[in-house]
């Protein structure tokens, strides 16, 4: 049973190959996510370079959740997106045990976890949350 405080982490770096994948299977293929050119200053805001889609990087929960508790099912997550990754940063993703309860019969949890990605190469918080997941008991 996981308990509160208890936290994982991964490090993570997106390669533009990996950007590009996400566009087209998920349709969103603004300029920022695929052209250099564009992100450095094509548009009204200006980048070091292209943008990696913020739920991309999201998945990084998912993915620690999913090696971290067998038979995890996701109910929420809320997601703030406070600075940009672009293609190539150092991330490290945290997820930290705040809440545990059983709920229906006792037979599932409910956890309540911040959900938090780094910038290494940048030296900010990337993007903060809160998920809770349901795990079999």
């Amino acid at each position: 049973m996981p308990q509160v405080g208890q936290w994982m982490e991964v490090k993570h770096t997106f390669p533009q190959e990996a950007v590009d994948a996400f566009a087209k299977y998920s349709g969103d293929n603004n300029p920022i996510h695929l052209s250099e050119e564009y992100a450095k200053g094509g548009g009204k805001r200006h980048f070091k370079g292209c943008v990696v889609h913020g739920l991309l990087v999201s998945g990084l929960f998912s993915m620690l959740f999913g090696r971290s508790f067998a038979g995890a099912l996701y109910v929420t997550q809320e997601l703030k997106f406070k600075k940009p990754v672009h293609v190539g940063d150092k991330l490290t993703a945290r997820i930290e045990v705040l809440r545990s309860r059983a709920i229906s019969r006792g037979d599932e949890v409910l956890l309540s976890c911040s959900t938090v990605v780094t910038n290494e190469s940048q030296g900010n918080t990337a993007i903060e949350g809160e998920a809770k997941v349901l795990l079999p008991r």
